[in-house]
């Protein structure tokens, strides 16, 4: 659902990697069946039908895929500038030389027109912006408060939010 701008789809910290890696090599899927974020996602989205199952995780300023604090509900696929928090928060992953700063996501629209949901968040770091998200009003400020208004949405947490 999304991917840094400027970076080789082959460097171990592109998401294209990390899916090849940790999860798709290890599961009987065909080629064929996947599609990676590009220009035209919003298309190859409507050719298949929609998106049946959205998995996300919440970022720790409430963003869902690179739709950082701001973005507006009606947002599809397009090039974003990544917040510094969402920077600072990947800086270990890259060189200071190869530190993405651009990405390409899909919006708040298109997630939302999901038949379902899964919002996945771990960690206590997280537990104050899952309730601002899940509790608070709908804003921009927090984009993962959308979600709010999804009717087939599932939240799995760990016990470290739980307490």
């Amino acid at each position: 659902m999304d991917e840094y701008l400027g970076l080789h789809n082959s460097h171990p910290a592109s998401f294209r990697s990390y899916l090849w890696r940790e999860f798709l090599n290890h599961v009987n899927v065909r080629r064929a069946n996947i599609n990676f974020i590009e220009p035209d996602y919003e298309q190859v989205i409507r050719d298949v039908g929609g998106i049946d199952l959205m998995i996300l995780g919440i970022g720790k300023n409430g963003h869902l895929g690179f739709n950082e604090p701001g973005s507006i509900p009606e947002s599809r696929t397009r090039g974003v500038m990544l917040a510094e928090s969402t920077i600072e928060g990947m800086r270990h992953n890259f060189t200071p030389d190869e530190l993405p700063r651009e990405a390409i996501t899909i919006g708040l629209a298109t997630i939302m027109e999901s038949r379902e949901i899964l919002l996945l968040a771990f960690g206590t770091e997280k537990a104050a912006i899952l309730a601002k998200a899940l509790a608070g009003p709908v804003s921009a400020a927090v984009p993962a408060s959308i979600l709010q208004n999804h009717g087939k949405l599932t939240v799995i947490t760990d016990q470290a939010l739980h307490g």
